[in-house]
């Protein structure tokens, strides 16, 4: 009698074969198993022990030595995910790499991959073709990656199945958004909330309590850091259950959320849930804290007439408009200043001062009406000739390979109304292509001009007229639209200005 012992045992496990003198024996095919379901829903189903059936039915039919199991999927684990995080393809990898291996085995294809990515089905395949195993199904399908045809067959069925997962995805979230149509919740209830099928909606005692005092201790002037630790010191379990404690964009995001007024998206349909507060209560808390965090910090709003175009003359970097708190001018507010990105860590002494908005502005504006009465004051042009040569070369390298794949796909038909079709669809390409020469033309001539234009005399006029008494907001609308995107306000060390354009 011949026996065949290998390193793996199981129920079914053939361990001896007889051998004939007419009927030579032959080496029973090394192989490897692979069990693996989507979710913890098909593991509790007893989806892993039906694949564990069909693979031990298909080792009595077509026996063989295990040498391994691979069942880091079989307690849930998604088909779709990439390589370096499926535990079980990459334990499939090692085995593959490390020792002979004649078969790998599973219930159907779909249990190694269902990735929608070309590239991640390529390595399954690579995977099993470098250590010539075929890959067989439990019902004795045999897929041999070393055969074109059985490259062809992979190919369409990896496709066919990856096309399988998006389609369940489509049916489910339409299943899901149904059921949230009728009022069915299809996600977690929110913060002090609860929901049953059966009872329906409801509140969480503990959790409601502390929603409401979230808002009540934002009423009375508390921040969103206070209110955190205060909770903290109270131990009160987080939303999340964590173990790092409520942290003040906790606090935030439930103030915040649309299901404290009772509004809720499930599963991306509109539906209501109990309220925690009313709209008014909710907004007076918010602007209570709002007011509270601006409080004796600098305003955003503060007017400065050559915010985020101004940069350092010294290093060229952005100038920032920035508070003194300690220093206050004659009607109390605090003084801002126009200061270097990097005041405090550049090794130039000179991009160390600090310049009064007010005396910049001021300045600003003089330079400005000056180089309005000149006539060679210019205007950034708009627009990046680069980019839109860059473009244009793309587009025109994109439409000759899309030209040449047609032709390729003509000369292997031999229909007159496929080369009749492929004629036109040549004359369309064609003309892309000529239209995308032009634009390249006319970015290349772009690029080789002055990037410089001057500005038309009437709207020069126009300027002049007003900017000794336009407002802030005009005058900064007019300084911006001569600058162009590309110009920029110098602030020189002693506090004198250069406008550039360019």
């Amino acid at each position: 009698m011949y026996t065949a012992r290998g390193p793996w045992y199981g129920p079914g496990m053939p361990t001896d074969r007889p051998a004939t003198p007419s009927s030579p024996s032959k080496p029973l095919p090394r192989c490897v198993e692979l069990i693996r379901v989507s979710g913890m829903a098909q593991a509790e189903r007893d989806t892993p022990a039906d694949q564990r059936r069909a693979l031990d039915e298909l080792r009595r039919r077509r026996p063989a030595i295990v040498i391994a199991r691979i069942e880091e999927g079989a307690a849930g684990l998604s088909g779709r995910l990439p390589l370096e995080r499926r535990p079980d393809l990459l334990q499939l990898r090692e085995i593959l790499e490390s020792q002979p291996v004649n078969e790998v085995r599973v219930r159907h294809l779909d249990r190694l991959t269902r990735s929608i990515d070309p590239l991640e089905r390529a390595l399954i395949l690579s995977m099993c073709r470098r250590a010539s195993a075929l890959m067989v199904e439990a019902s004795g399908e045999t897929l041999d990656p070393r055969s074109t045809a059985g490259e062809i067959t992979w190919c369409v069925k990896s496709i066919a199945m990856a096309e399988e997962v998006e389609k369940i995805r489509i049916r489910t979230m339409e299943a899901r958004q149904r059921k949230a149509g009728e009022g069915c919740l299809q996600n977690s209830p929110p913060y002090g909330r609860t929901w049953d099928k059966a009872t329906g909606w409801g509140y969480d005692v503990q959790e409601r309590a502390v929603y409401e005092r979230i808002f009540s201790l934002l009423t009375a002037g508390q921040g969103y850091q206070a209110i955190a630790r205060t909770f903290n010191g109270e131990k009160i379990p987080t939303p999340s259950a964590g173990p790092l404690g409520w942290a003040a964009q906790t606090v935030r995001r439930l103030a915040r959320h649309p299901s404290a007024i009772g509004d809720l998206r499930s599963a991306s349909i509109p539906m209501k849930c109990p309220a925690i507060v009313t709209v008014a209560a909710r907004d007076h808390a918010l602007a209570t804290v709002t007011a509270s965090n601006r409080a004796g910090r600098p305003s955003s709003e503060v007017p400065a007439l050559v915010r985020k175009v101004a940069i350092c003359g010294t290093c060229g970097s952005p100038m920032w408009v920035v508070g003194n708190n300690c220093k206050r001018a004659g009607d109390g507010t605090v003084c801002r200043y126009y200061a270097c990105k990097y005041r405090t860590t550049a090794r130039n002494a000179e991009c160390h001062r600090y310049h009064k908005i007010e005396e910049i502005d001021a300045e600003v504006r003089a330079v400005f009406k000056a180089a309005l009465h000149r006539d060679v004051m210019p205007r950034t042009r708009t627009g990046d000739p680069a980019k839109a040569i860059r473009e244009a070369k793309r587009k025109i390298e994109t439409l000759e390979a899309e030209a040449g794949r047609v032709t390729r796909i003509a000369r292997k038909a031999e229909e007159p109304e496929t080369a009749e079709a492929t004629v036109q669809t040549l004359k369309e390409i064609g003309a892309e292509i000529r239209a995308a020469r032009a634009e390249l033309a006319t970015a290349e001539q772009m690029k080789t001009e002055s990037p410089k234009v001057l500005i038309q005399a009437k709207e020069r006029a126009e300027i002049l007229a007003r900017i000794d008494r336009a407002p802030f907001d005009q005058l900064r609308e007019d300084l911006l639209s001569v600058l162009g995107p590309r110009g920029r306000v110098v602030i020189l060390p002693d506090g004198s200005v250069e406008i550039r354009t360019a």
